[in-house]
């Protein structure tokens, strides 16, 4: 997932991607990649980056606004997967 996220970094890569990169033998359930990405944007935080949905369209990896962090900006990130 992560490998999909950083060779497009600061483009949007698709839920299609991604899923493809984490289980090339076949799809996951939505739950399923929802769950990774929830956990996957909790570590790379530390290391000053964020993963930002795309409505319709899939995933962001940026680096995070400055001063931006803590468990507020990563709730909201999970708000805009529902």
């Amino acid at each position: 997932l992560c490998r999909a996220l950083v060779s497009s970094f600061g483009t949007v890569v698709g839920r299609d991607e991604i899923a493809s990169a984490g289980w090339p033998d076949g799809s996951p359930g939505r739950n399923a990649l929802d769950v990774h990405m929830l956990r996957l944007r909790r570590r790379v935080q530390s290391v000053g980056l964020t993963i930002r949905t795309v409505r319709s369209r899939g995933y962001l990896l940026d680096q995070a606004a400055p001063g931006a962090g803590g468990r507020s900006e990563s709730r909201q990130e999970t708000d805009d997967d529902q």
